[in-house]
């Protein structure tokens, strides 16, 4: 090679450097690249890919961004999930539990959604099939009655899955209901000290 094409390859490089870091590229981007690269010098290769990459780097930056937030997503789940493994070990240590904020939804609601989902079945039928008058289910089913065993014997039988969960449920509101109606006399009642 002469030293006059190594001068012109070396004033060829400086000039694309230069166009690349101001951001004034011809071509189509990738293309313009490659065919870039490709006619550079050896020796000016590694200064026009790191200008190159100054141009390309909102593109670049977009793909780690993505992967950076990938990360961060990620790392904060699981810091979120040890957050609430220990509250719930805390919790499990005091024996105390975290303070609803909202009722309990009434097992006659949950009832009544899940007949909504059985074809040809309402209210009317379901007591009939139940053994019990189709006011005191609909009652049950509006949420303005408790489940009592004896029902959630029957609500078990009927929906196919035990008394015990219709149990919980209705004890769950009771509960509800007597701490909002006890709240200002229950935090008055110390407790007792063993001697």
């Amino acid at each position: 090679m002469s030293t006059s094409s190594n001068t012109t390859r070396a004033g060829r490089g400086k000039a694309l450097r230069r166009q690349a870091t101001t951001g004034r590229f011809g071509g189509s981007g990738r293309v313009a690249i490659k065919n870039t690269v490709r006619t550079a010098g050896e020796k000016h290769r590694r200064d026009l890919v790191k200008a190159l990459v100054k141009m390309v780097g909102a593109e670049a930056r977009e793909t780690v961004d993505a992967k950076a937030a990938d990360k961060e997503i990620n790392r904060a789940i699981a810091e979120a999930i040890a957050g609430i493994q220990e509250a719930l070990a805390s919790a499990a240590e005091t024996g105390k539990r975290t303070k609803r904020q909202r009722r309990p939804t009434h097992p006659g609601i949950v009832f009544a959604d899940a007949i909504a989902d059985i074809p040809d079945m309402s209210i009317a039928k379901a007591a009939a099939a139940m053994g019990v008058t189709r006011q005191y289910l609909n009652r049950i089913a509006t949420g303005k009655g408790p489940v009592t065993p004896a029902m959630a014997l029957r609500l078990g039988k009927f929906m196919g899955n035990g008394p015990g969960i219709w149990l919980r449920m209705q004890q769950a509101v009771d509960l509800w209901d007597a701490e909002q109606k006890l709240g200002r006399e229950l935090k008055s009642i110390k407790r007792a000290e063993a001697a």
